[in-house]
C-alpha cells in the first residue's frame, strides 16, 4: 500500500485511487484485469474537492 494522503473516487465505473506524496511527477498506474487506476500526485499540486 502506498502511504500519503489517500482517496478513493468512482469514475465512469472505473474505481480511481488518488494518492498524494512527495514525488516531483505524475504516477498512472493501471490494474489489469480487475480494471483500476492508482495516480500519484505530489502533494504540491491543488486539491479539487
Amino acid at each position: 500500500m502506498a502511504a500519503g494522503e489517500m482517496i478513493h473516487v468512482t469514475v465512469n465505473e472505473i474505481k480511481v485511487e488518488v494518492v498524494r506524496k512527495y514525488i516531483k511527477n505524475l504516477n498512472l498506474t493501471v490494474y489489469l484485469p480487475d480494471g483500476w487506476v492508482r495516480v500519484s500526485v505530489p502533494k504540491r499540486t491543488s486539491r479539487l474537492d
